[in-house]
């Protein structure tokens, strides 16, 4: 993945939009996050808007353990990043078990493009995931190799990711 040409301001362009991403998140402005992110047209939009409106989960919430919490991959496409923002509860731990489990909401996945014709911040290519099997299979996807990949981008870039996600609470 070398193939990045971003400087470290650049990347806090990056992170500072991203951050505007958080923040409606956090404020529970789903309609704004699907624009944003060009997601609202897709099949399980609907069931983003529901964590919100029914299940009225609060984010980033140090009482309900509560997180949506943003990471970055290094692409081999240049001044691109791909950003992942599970949403989610850490569970308590089970007995037997030395790490936390999470009920996940969703996990949003996008390229984050710098438009350097236009000097602005592009989201491409987003991706909802709010299906329980489908979160477990993007959990164990990434779960190997999640310290590798976002250590290239605190090496590059000085971004501290957070800490690895929970496994979700149904997986066997």
């Amino acid at each position: 993945m070398n193939g990045q040409e971003l400087s470290k301001k650049e990347f806090n362009n990056f992170y500072l939009e991203t951050d505007k991403i958080r923040e409606l998140i956090i404020n529970g402005q789903v309609d704004g996050l699907g624009e944003k992110l060009e997601i609202s047209n897709l099949a399980n939009f609907e069931d983003l808007k529901n964590v919100f409106a029914i299940d009225k989960v609060d984010f980033n919430n140090k009482t309900t353990h509560t997180h949506a919490h943003p990471y970055f991959y290094l692409t081999p496409s240049k001044n691109v990043l791909e950003l992942t923002i599970p949403g989610m509860r850490i569970l308590e731990r089970r007995n037997g078990e030395d790490f936390e489990r999470a009920k996940y909401y969703f996990v949003i996945q996008t390229d984050v493009e710098f438009n350097w014709d236009k000097h602005r911040i592009d989201f491409k290519n987003g991706k909802l995931i709010t299906d329980e099997s489908k979160i477990e299979e993007w959990w164990l996807g990434q779960y190997k190799n999640y310290m590798t990949e976002v250590r290239k981008v605190l090496d590059k870039f000085g971004y501290k990711p957070p800490p690895p996600a929970s496994p979700p609470a149904n997986l066997k």
